[in-house]
């Protein structure tokens, strides 16, 4: 595998992890619709742990293979990523301030990528 291979899958194994972090949100928020200690509650909070831990052993193998500052800059991509799912799954609507915020966001990500080549 050369390079630019090797680098893809990481930042691949990086965006997975990242996106599997932000979906931990919306179990979350779903879990809050039901009683404390109700079957739903505590299926849905049974499934946010496992998730945590899944997305733990992912974010451990991805700082394997990317420096500390990297990894952590792209994680902001989470804030966008909530975004979308407050939209797609509980109608939460998109204001101007909130995309200014994700053209902020992004260009921040992308600086801090041509600063890592």
């Amino acid at each position: 595998m050369n390079q630019t291979q090797s680098k893809a899958k990481t930042y691949l194994l990086l965006y997975a992890a990242l996106i599997l972090y932000s979906f931990i949100s919306v179990v979350s928020k779903l879990t809050g619709r039901f009683e404390v200690l109700s079957p739903g509650f505590v299926g849905l909070y049974t499934a946010v742990v496992a998730l945590l831990g899944l997305y733990a052993l992912l974010w451990q193998q991805v700082l394997k293979r990317l420096p500390l500052l990297t990894a952590y800059v792209n994680k902001a991509v989470t804030i966008v990523l909530g975004m979308v799912w407050g939209l797609l799954f509980f109608g939460e609507p998109i204001k101007w301030n909130m995309l200014l915020g994700t053209a902020i966001i992004v260009a921040g990500v992308v600086l801090m990528g041509k600063a890592d080549e």
